[in-house]
């Protein structure tokens, strides 16, 4: 008569113990959500310097990651990106990205960003305006300052643009051009310039209870069906290294590898697309 409660008792340690493995999917809380950008608005510049630690999934584990993070095309913002350059990428060489994105049932935009470039390298008045940001790229160990400057675009023009019945520098406006021009040593030739795309993308806002900040992951597709993951999150400076640790700890977590060769998913889409590369 004592066998049946033992047996009872051990069966409900090991559920217990399966309860409290943090491998077990039962444990971890998960909110997905379109990657809705947020409002156009000023920087605060008394706010802490943000860094947005990127993480590029390998390619043989894209489709696992997109089970693991709950990745639903219904659940996901959808976007057409293009990009702007010399067939050469002279630009993008000398640290100026020139991108719009379209983004479906949502607020078109085009960006004007410069990296290298520290906060302080910029005139104060840059800050005075909506959509302008500075901020740092942490892509494995390289940490890249940015600034960019951000506008709300018509519908329909970046359409217009891709089909030659609107040219390139319409999409920028007289402050996204003097932003270009006043810290790109190679100053754009917008006649020159090459529409790059379209990619088309998917983004999630995921919330874990395994992460103490939500995560970001982007999907971009090249015509010829390769796929780039890249998963992302943002802390204050201070707080970025650590927060570059419990990523990579969750991932490992999750059995996902990331790509050793930590390219940027911008450089990688513009050498596909370029003819000079």
């Amino acid at each position: 008569m004592l066998r049946l409660p033992t047996m009872f008792l051990l069966a409900s340690a090991l559920a217990g113990c399966a309860g409290s493995d943090p491998a077990s999917p039962q444990d971890e809380q998960f909110e997905v959500t379109p990657g809705t950008e947020p409002p156009l608005g000023k920087a605060d510049q008394s706010a802490p310097m943000m860094v947005e630690v990127k993480m590029m999934i390998a390619t043989s584990d894209i489709a696992r990651a997109t089970d693991a993070l709950h990745l639903s095309s219904a659940k996901a913002e959808t976007r057409e990106v293009y990009f702007y350059d010399s067939p050469a990428l002279a630009l993008f060489d000398a640290g100026l990205i020139l991108r719009a994105r379209k983004v479906i049932d949502g607020a078109d935009d085009s960006t004007v960003k410069m990296r290298p470039l520290q906060s302080d390298g910029v005139s104060q008045g840059w800050f005075d305006l909506e959509g302008f940001k500075c901020e740092i790229d942490q892509v494995g160990t390289k940490a890249i300052p940015s600034c960019s400057l951000t506008v709300q675009q018509s519908q329909g023009e970046i359409d217009d643009v891709a089909a030659g019945t609107r040219t390139i520098d319409k999409l920028y406006s007289s402050e996204q051009e003097l932003f270009a021009s006043s810290y790109c040593a190679v100053a754009p030739s917008w006649d020159a310039l090459l529409a790059l795309g379209p990619v088309d993308t998917r983004v999630w806002k995921v919330k874990t209870s395994k992460l103490s900040v939500p995560m970001t992951a982007e999907r971009w597709e090249l015509p010829d069906h390769t796929l780039i993951l890249e998963v992302s999150v943002k802390a204050p400076q201070s707080e970025a290294a650590a927060v570059q640790r419990e990523l990579a700890a969750y991932l490992d977590h999750k059995g996902l590898s990331v790509d050793n060769d930590q390219e940027t998913k911008t450089r990688a889409v513009l050498e596909y697309f370029a003819p000079g590369r």
